[in-house]
């Protein structure tokens, strides 16, 4: 959601819009998913149930994996593909009154 808000939200051509989307939100969706979360799972690899190693580590783990490599990866090549040009900024009204 921050990376396609990001590439709607900002001028330019398509690599332009995409460049500024991934650089500018791809950090914190990597450090967001790629790093706290991650980080959090694989407490659980350490658990003695064998319910939660299985189920929790592995599933979740793999879960954030996807949704990393579909934020950072797939999501911007979609938009690369599908985009259409960022419409130019709207020119400014002249006022008949004015003389």
């Amino acid at each position: 959601v921050h990376i396609a808000r990001a590439f709607a939200k900002s001028a330019g051509d398509t690599h332009q819009r995409l460049r500024v989307a991934v650089v500018d939100m791809g950090s914190s969706v990597f450090t967001g998913i790629g790093c706290t979360k991650v980080i959090g799972v694989l407490v659980l690899r350490l658990a003695p149930s064998a319910l939660f190693r299985t189920y929790y580590f592995t599933m979740l783990l793999a879960i954030l994996l996807v949704g990393l490599l579909h934020a950072l990866c797939i999501l911007p090549a979609f938009l690369y593909i599908l985009s259409r040009p960022s419409s130019p900024p709207p020119l400014p009204r002249i006022d008949e009154t004015s003389p």
